[in-house]
């Protein structure tokens, strides 16, 4: 984080201060008072210089931001005596969102969506017991907002049933069962996932500029990755792939076949992954030629390759 020591240190000059505010009212104050920077000006009397920082906040604005960062009015005024340089500074508070919002995602496992057995007739779901034997793997996370990501992947198995949770599926019997619904971050290989955001740019891309799949990968690498600095232990590289693109628009496609199906989407575990969707998407356009589209002049539909790479 941006300059935290010295700030901390200057903080804790202030009496009682340290012990009350938390890093994540220290991060809320910076933020809210730079969005508020107009308004603070506007409360300034007229010679002030509006280059130039103010020493003190209006009442209204005090109170505000001792509401948004959760400590007293009185210290307000410690907190603006502090910070109140990095929260004129554009350029600084710009660096302070993109590494939080960094160490925020980096430090979020990413876990299946329930801590309990599934399974129908699994003694563990019957009796409701959670699930407390665990596997972390190290994942590329790609986001729209933070670029790619290191991440961590937590799986939870289920000794009673032998059902292994992860985030998007659980897999029994050598069968994946994807989870109803969409979900935000979507596996597209062995290590990466890819936020939804991000696959339905590259979605809209293909539909409306006939972007490829390799100058999808190429274009999210060269402009949106933001290479942050990459663990010296991470044993792959946090670059997209083409491959992954297709994956990541047939999985999205078909979880949403399925979510409007009320339906949920089951593939094999084993095999090759470029084999592993192919019989769902044969079953799927074979319903459409059987069907045809429901609302086909109101909806924006979505082809699908009969080969997947």
């Amino acid at each position: 984080m941006p300059g935290l020591g010295p700030i901390l240190a200057h903080l804790a000059d202030q009496p009682g201060l340290i012990e009350s505010l938390s890093l994540p009212g220290l991060v809320k104050f910076i933020i809210h008072a730079s969005a508020l920077k107009n308004d603070i000006i506007l409360t300034q009397p007229s010679r002030h210089d509006p280059e130039q920082v103010p020493e003190y906040l209006s009442a209204t604005i005090t109170e505000y931001l001792a509401s948004v960062a959760d400590i007293t009015v009185e210290q307000v005024a410690q907190c603006w005596a502090v910070l109140r340089g990095i929260a004129w500074d554009p350029d600084e508070v710009k660096s302070w969102r993109v590494v939080i919002a960094h160490v925020l995602l980096a430090s979020r496992p990413l876990y299946p969506p329930t801590h309990f057995c599934t399974t129908a007739g699994c003694l563990r779901n019957i009796n409701h017991v959670p699930l407390k034997k665990s596997e972390s793997r190290q994942v590329a996370l790609f986001t729209l907002a933070n670029g790619a990501v290191p991440a961590w992947s937590v799986h939870l198995y289920c000794e009673g049933c032998r059902t292994n949770y992860h985030n998007n599926y659980s897999v029994r019997d050598g069968e994946r069962t994807y989870h109803a619904g969409i979900p935000q971050y979507v596996q597209a290989g062995d290590h990466q996932f890819i936020e939804l955001g991000v696959i339905n740019m590259w979605i809209n891309l293909m539909l409306t500029a006939w972007t490829s799949a390799t100058n999808c990968a190429n274009f999210y690498n060269s402009t949106l990755a933001r290479r942050h600095e990459q663990p010296d232990d991470w044993p792959f590289k946090m670059e997209l792939e083409t491959k992954q693109v297709w994956d990541a628009f047939t999985i999205v496609s078909l979880l949403e076949d399925c979510h409007k199906r009320n339906e949920v989407l089951r593939v094999p575990h084993t095999g090759l992954q470029k084999d592993r969707f192919t019989e769902a998407v044969r079953a799927r356009n074979g319903r459409i030629r059987t069907f045809g589209f429901p609302n086909v002049l109101h909806t924006r539909q979505r082809l699908y390759p009969m080969t997947l790479g």
